[in-house]
């Protein structure tokens, strides 16, 4: 069984998407956040200074992971483009790919978009980004306000906190508090730093980073069940039975 991160963020490839390219996709990414989160748990038994060095990118990593999850669940032929980028017999992992999946565009876009809907608009020229502009208006805000106008009670803190966030605003909200935990988490793998890694990243710090990382994930994955054309999703109701039990679990201490 998977856990209930990977389980709201993947919801349920194989039921709903039997044998598609999709749902192997789904499932694959379903796996290697399960893989990642025993690792949280074995580095949570571990020294201050195996906290510092390998937390962030394991927190990193369950960002990316989710994050692509999330894509594909929205628009499947962004990861179905992918998938066959990377079956061709010429890729090679030693080049870059310009089809890859990448945390600036198809996550986080640019700048603030003027004129939304205005005369100019090219079609091309849409951001796809999860987190960007047009997904904010035309698939998070009416999922946000179809999860808290339609009666459904989560029932803990973090629904609670959910419900104080204005659909208008949960993009923005959630777009500045992932950005900010992505590059905190990066500069905690980079080795940017000249000091001592424990220094900046000590284990307390870390710890917190991981948490607040897995509750975005959550939160985020949460609202996507409410998005009518999402691949693979849960009932509304298993949806947030999923959200309340990963509440209440320590994933790192």
């Amino acid at each position: 069984m998977p856990n209930d991160l990977s389980l709201l963020t993947c919801g349920n490839p194989g039921a709903a998407l039997q044998n598609s390219e999709l749902g192997q996709i789904l499932s694959h990414i379903q796996s290697t956040m399960d893989y990642v989160m025993t690792q949280i748990s074995w580095l949570s038994e571990q020294d201050g200074g195996r906290v510092s060095m390998f937390g962030p990118f394991l927190g990193r990593s369950l960002l990316e992971l989710a994050a692509t999850a999330l894509v594909g669940r929205l628009d499947p032929l962004r990861l179905l483009v992918v998938r066959q980028v990377q079956a061709q017999p010429g890729y090679d992992t030693e080049i870059p790919w310009k089809a890859s999946i990448r945390w600036q565009g198809d996550v986080l876009s640019g700048s603030k978009i003027q004129g939304l809907w205005g005369s100019a608009l090219e079609y091309e020229k849409v951001t796809k980004a999860l987190l960007g502009d047009y997904y904010d208006h035309l698939i998070w805000r009416p999922a946000v306000q179809y999860m808290l106008g339609g009666g459904s009670q989560g029932g803990g803190n973090w629904f609670a906190q959910l419900g104080a966030i204005s659909p208008d605003s949960f993009v923005n909200r959630k777009r500045d508090e992932i950005g900010r935990l992505y590059s905190s988490l990066s500069k905690g793998i980079h080795h940017e730093f000249v000091l001592p890694p424990g220094s900046r990243y000590d284990r307390a710090t870390v710890v917190d980073l991981v948490q607040r990382a897995t509750h975005q994930i959550a939160d985020i994955a949460l609202v996507s069940h409410f998005v009518a054309h999402a691949s693979a999703s849960l009932s509304h109701a298993d949806a947030l039975a999923a959200f309340n039990r990963f509440e209440n679990v320590e994933v790192m201490k």
